[in-house]
């Protein structure tokens, strides 16, 4: 999809390619503000780069993070005459992204990186491309993994569980989680308490009355899909548990961001550090972690279990 904005007067143009990052958190996006606006993060694509290369690059300087980039969205162009160039003619590519962690300050004083509700921004972009470009990237609904452009707070992708969810939540748990018992040769028979076979409702009330987690649900397509839990070990360490998506809506980046909502809701209780448990062969699952900033701490054989528990953490 591209889109030409501007009119071309009988000028000569300055030509400039650049790259810029879309990432979603929930129902919000990341943009830079600087003193003159809203921009996307991301820049103009210098010598012997490639895309990618360039949006890793401006991430750094711009918001001090590590950043994976998705798949290519749409491009724009426009003219404008710009006061300090002339004739300007930037050209632009706009990628889906997730940002990982941040590893350092931003090098570019100015810019100061936020995560917005597109309803409070949309409109706002210094640009008029790429306010198209936000609203085109958040029109492709969560079978992407991105919101819908007429989502609103109540209806956003991430919420916390109600109770008369939970028997729902149970079933997303066990049939996401089955997938595992299926790959690993898990049973009722010779593992009745993994979590595909032992997940109920009644245990995740247990766990929301008694031990006072957390709980969230992601929602696609008006049911859901996915869910996590966190617990409270102390007031600086808590537990990822019971991250689940169902197997049709995998893929699609939704795990990440019930990742980053765990991390972001663990940091507002005043965590430093984000535990979380998986099946030590689960080599696949280990690596997703471990892209996500995990760093595996150690392992646990228990009887009951036909598999090795593998321990990681997640330092917020």
């Amino acid at each position: 999809m591209h889109r030409v904005f501007g009119v071309k007067e009988n000028a000569e143009y300055r030509d400039r390619e650049g790259a810029y990052i879309i990432p979603v958190r929930g129902d919000k996006v990341g943009v830079v503000r600087i003193p003159k606006g809203y921009f996307l993060v991301g820049g103009g694509i210098e010598d012997g780069e490639s895309h990618t290369d360039c949006l890793v690059r401006e991430c750094r300087e711009e918001t001090g993070y590590t950043v994976a980039v998705g798949e290519r969205l749409c491009t724009a162009e426009t003219y404008l005459f710009h006061s300090s160039i002339g004739y300007f003619h930037p050209i632009q590519t706009y990628y889906r992204g997730e940002f990982i962690a941040q590893e350092t300050a931003p090098t570019e004083s100015d810019h100061e990186f936020m995560w917005v509700r597109y309803e409070d921004i949309k409109g706002k972009m210094f640009f008029e491309m790429q306010d198209w470009a936000l609203k085109k990237a958040l029109e492709k609904r969560c079978g992407s993994g991105i919101i819908s452009a007429n989502m609103n707070r109540r209806d956003s992708m991430i919420r916390e569980a109600d109770r008369s969810e939970l028997s729902v939540c149970a079933d997303v748990i066990r049939r996401s989680f089955m997938t595992v018992a299926d790959e690993f040769g898990f049973t009722p028979e010779n593992a009745p308490l993994f979590v595909a076979f032992a997940m109920t409702a009644e245990k995740l009330t247990d766990q929301l009355d008694n031990q006072h987690r957390l709980m969230y649900v992601y929602i696609c397509d008006d049911k859901i899909v996915g869910f996590f839990s966190l617990l409270m070990r102390s007031e600086s360490e808590c537990e990822l548990g019971s991250l689940s998506v169902l197997p049709a809506y995998r893929h699609r980046g939704i795990g990440e961001e019930l990742v980053r909502q765990a991390a972001d809701s663990a940091r507002s209780a005043g965590c430093t550090l984000m535990k979380l448990s998986i099946v030590e062969e689960n080599t696949v699952l280990r690596g997703w972690y471990e892209r996500l900033g995990a760093v595996h701490t150690g392992t646990e054989k228990f009887d009951f279990f036909p598999f090795t528990c593998g321990y990681m953490e997640i330092a917020l």
